[in-house]
């Protein structure tokens, strides 16, 4: 994240704990510690910090970055599973849908794209070669239409 947006953080921190004194060290320390994470995730992470019951002090870096931690973790886990899935529906639209299916569904670009990619795995074209040269040029005169 960027600096700006870090101290925007720490500000914020600060302002829920107005009974706490925080020197500039304190907080250009904090902002130090912020910068390389992730800014989605650190928010929420300071909200539910903020959020706890009994909460009256400002925090440590350990009590922010152990929530952080495990916000970050779900977000992985999540991003992994969601990427997971796009690849299956790519594999699944590349190698097993119908081409008729696709043509009526995405178009013939896409029709035309998922039948020369089958054709280079199944080995009936090379990569490259004059006819895929050919193909290829007709698919990108249709994208530029």
């Amino acid at each position: 994240m960027k600096k700006e947006e870090a101290n925007k953080i720490v500000l914020k921190l600060v302002a829920m704990f107005p009974n706490t004194e925080v020197s500039e060290v304190t907080i250009a320390t904090w902002v130090e510690y912020l910068i390389p994470l992730e800014a989605s995730v650190i928010r929420p992470a300071i909200n539910e910090y903020i959020l706890s019951p009994g909460k009256k002090f400002f925090p440590i870096p350990g009590e922010i970055l152990e929530i952080y931690d495990r916000m970050y973790q779900e977000a992985m886990v999540k991003k992994t599973q969601a990427d997971r899935e796009a690849e299956s529906e790519a594999i699944k639209l590349l190698f097993h849908e119908p081409l008729d299916k696709i043509d009526r569904s995405m178009g013939r670009i896409a029709k035309l794209s998922v039948a020369l990619v089958r054709d280079v795995c199944d080995g009936k074209l090379k990569y490259k070669s004059p006819e895929w040269n050919i193909r290829q040029s007709e698919i990108e005169k249709l994208t530029s239409i």
